[in-house]
This record gives structure tokens, C-alpha cells and sequence, in this order.
């Protein structure tokens, strides 16, 4: 944070790939100290993919994409971004209509 924030840099985007591991009042502290924002990021896992059809994996999506949210207003991050609409890789074949009906309930 010290070099981005002397480098010129006004923004740090924090990964949330792990939210457990993921102290947000030092991140709070780090910023503060340095005039520096947070953007958050995500990507969803395919055992918590929203785009899925199986409803106990879309359901782990939703509770994945809900943690990270509230991750990220902790530390005051503006943003979450990323891929929050599927999982976080490449895929054989393109989502099926009920996959992209669960992906948009899940946003």
C-alpha cells in the first residue's frame, strides 16, 4: 500500500478468493493511513456457481457472493467485482436458459 499509494495510485483492489483469510479492519487501517480506496474483487468457484441448475450450488453461490459483499463494506470498499455471474474458469458449452435465469436472480 505504501509503494501504490506513492507511485501515485488511489485505489487497491482487494481479492476476496478467500474471504476467511481476509483481515478487513487492517485492510480499513492500511487505507486510511494512506488516502488509498478499496475495489473488491471475486471469483465464483464452480461448486458455487449462480449459473448453475443445481439449486444447492447456486444456493452456495449466492451465500459466497453475500459474504463478499459484506467483506467489502467492511473494509469501505465502493465496488465488488469480478466474475460474479458464473464460476471462474472456461466452460464446454454456453450457459442453459434456466442457468441464466439463476445467475440473474442471484445478482
Amino acid at each position: 500500500a505504501v509503494g501504490a499509494a506513492q507511485t501515485g495510485y488511489d485505489i487497491l483492489e482487494v481479492p476476496l478468493l478467500d474471504p476467511d483469510s481476509v483481515d478487513a479492519s487492517m485492510i480499513r487501517r492500511v487505507l486510511e493511513g494512506r488516502n488509498l480506496v478499496a475495489s473488491a474483487s471475486l471469483g465464483l468457484p464452480f461448486d458455487a456457481d449462480v449459473s448453475s441448475e443445481d439449486a444447492e450450488v447456486v444456493e452456495r453461490g449466492e451465500r459466497r457472493l453475500e459474504v463478499a459483499l459484506d467483506l467489502a463494506a467492511s473494509f469501505g470498499a465502493q465496488h465488488l467485482c469480478g466474475i460474479l455471474y458464473s464460476g471462474f474458469g472456461k466452460y464446454s458449452a454456453p450457459p442453459t436458459a434456466a442457468g441464466r435465469a439463476n445467475s440473474v436472480m442471484a445478482m
